[in-house]
């Protein structure tokens, strides 16, 4: 933005130097403002950001509840907390010959690398930075109204002894968006169908 030049006599009604100079110097102030709105600004409308792929590199219990298995009342986590490393396709390839049966498909890290880790030290919250599947947020209130959890009741006499709802296993590939709270804490959210699993004869 162009400096704007100071009067020194200007007489047009109420239009004088004091006007024109306070206007001049409303400009400038705003124009050494303007850096800290845009951010203010872009950090408002940050609420959400586009999709991402991200390897899950952690798994940690996030919410238990006491779930009742025939006779039993144990207590079984639920919902998990998931920390993450950010990746990228780096190699996809089919081979004409083969009609895609021999391709290539390459993920890697990105350089430079952007983990749950650093969302924490970025922002400077212990809490900040996890990943929450979406399939499991649900799981305690539907427990706490019909026994189903994942999808299955597991209070039914059919679901099998031993087995419990599991975690999203590590190393799997997820597609990430970050979302905040309205406290500013940073969380990430994916949508993948949970599993049971469990020993049985």
């Amino acid at each position: 933005m162009a400096q704007l030049p100071k009067i020194n006599k200007m007489r047009f009604g109420i239009i004088d130097e004091v006007y024109m100079n306070t206007l001049a110097n409303a400009v400038e102030e705003f124009k050494n403002m303007k850096p800290a709105l845009d951010v203010l600004v872009s950090k408002a409308l940050k609420m959400k950001s586009d999709p991402f792929l991200a390897q899950i590199t952690g798994v940690a219990e996030f919410t238990s509840i006491d779930m009742s298995i025939g006779d039993q009342i144990i207590e079984a986590p639920v919902v998990w907390k998931y920390t993450w490393s950010k990746v990228e396709v780096s190699n996809f390839e089919e081979d004409p010959q083969d009609a895609g049966v021999g391709g290539e498909f390459s993920i890697v890290d990105t350089v430079p690398s952007i983990t749950t880790e650093d969302i924490k030290e970025a922002i400077g919250d212990e809490e900040s930075g996890y990943a929450f599947n979406l399939a499991e947020l649900g799981n305690g209130l539907t427990y706490e109204e019909d026994g189903t959890v994942n999808g299955v009741n597991v209070s039914s006499a059919i679901y099998p002894a031993g087995f419990l709802p599991m975690s999203i296993p590590k190393f799997c590939y997820v597609s990430l968006t970050k979302y905040m709270s309205q406290d500013t804490q940073v969380f990430y959210l994916f949508d993948r169908q949970g599993t049971h699993d469990g020993s049985c004869d």
